[in-house]
């Protein structure tokens, strides 16, 4: 009897449920202590800081920043807004481009400065050497440097902040590069995150 009781208690569920208690406890401290330290790390860096690219990382630097003239309102042909036209940045990015009929992958900018995308939009960098592509990165209208009405637009200026006007920016981008580089059967592929994934689908 008294070795029956011995194997009852080593197989009672008591010491597996006390282990998991305590490894659970132990994670739930070392995870309070990791957020504490993050949370102390970027207030001493500013909440706006991100980490630095590695070096072999492309980026802006391998890349030529472009302008294009756009109309401020693609869809009126009166009482046309004062300034009517705005000049859009983009960058080109030649590294992998091996002309022919290889294809251009256009970024559709989002609601940000579009220096982040080029910076940080790592798949069209990663499969541009297997397609010959071109990339392009467009940015979108009232942000980044592409400022219609500069950097304080009224209420009223902000009418001309959708996405149908966006979507007219770059299309009338992508028919100046077809016609500037002579590339009018390449097929554009649209990339884009998000609002910007929208724009592009």
């Amino acid at each position: 009897l008294s070795d029956m009781a011995a194997l009852g208690r080593l197989r009672s569920p008591r010491p597996v449920l006390l282990a998991l208690v305590l490894l659970a406890s132990i994670a739930s401290i070392a995870s309070a202590a990791y957020s504490s330290s993050l949370s102390r790390m970027l207030l001493r860096q500013g909440a706006g800081a991100t980490q630095p690219r590695p070096d072999n990382h492309p980026g802006v630097t391998n890349c030529s920043v472009q302008w294009i003239e756009q109309d401020v309102d693609h869809f009126s042909y009166s009482q046309l807004p004062s300034p009517s036209t705005f000049l859009q940045r983009y960058f080109v990015c030649w590294g992998a481009w091996q002309a022919g009929d290889s294809p251009v992958f256009f970024y559709t900018g989002n609601e940000a400065d579009v220096e982040l995308y080029v910076n940080a939009t790592g798949l069209m960098w990663e499969t541009a050497p297997s397609f010959g592509a071109l990339l392009v990165f467009a940015e979108h209208r009232f942000f980044g440097k592409s400022q219609p009405f500069g950097e304080n637009p009224t209420n009223a200026q902000l009418a001309y902040l959708t996405s149908e006007q966006a979507l007219a920016d770059y299309a009338a981008l992508i028919f100046d590069l077809r016609q500037r580089l002579g590339i009018q059967q390449n097929a554009f592929i649209g990339f884009g995150g998000s609002y910007g994934g929208m724009l592009a689908s």
